[in-house]
């Protein structure tokens, strides 16, 4: 005996389950959909972060030095006028300027104005 693929009349019960199964499908490609989109953008946050490790690396390499937190200390030469920054881990003076005039002047004593009695020589 011989068979042929041949088309044949559905009958609405095998039309009922074909809806069923297609749209059993359209969820499930919908789903898978959402979890593609979703899986995209997770890599792709990965990939960038990648590429922005890598660029930080080849740029220290390049450097030969990279930055970290350093403890320094800041001092003002008044005989100078200057002010250093000085690195505490190497001793390095990383910054040096000018002091302004109002930072030469030094602090001036200010008298409050309900309180006189230091002026009577006595401790305040």
């Amino acid at each position: 005996m011989q068979t042929r693929s041949l088309k044949c009349k559905l009958t609405n019960k095998q039309l009922d389950e074909r809806r069923d199964k297609l749209a059993e499908h359209v969820e499930k490609l919908r789903g898978l959909e959402s979890e593609k989109k979703s899986a995209s953008a997770k890599f792709k946050e990965l990939i960038e972060r990648t590429e922005i490790d890598m660029v930080e690396v080849a740029i220290e390499i390049r450097e030969r030095a990279e930055y970290r937190d350093v403890e320094i200390a800041s001092e003002k030469d008044f005989k100078r006028g200057v002010e250093e920054v000085t690195r505490q881990d190497t001793g390095e003076i990383i910054q040096t300027r000018v002091l302004r005039p109002d930072e030469l002047q030094g602090e001036l004593y200010q008298v409050h104005p309900d309180r006189q009695d230091h002026l009577d020589g006595e401790a305040v």
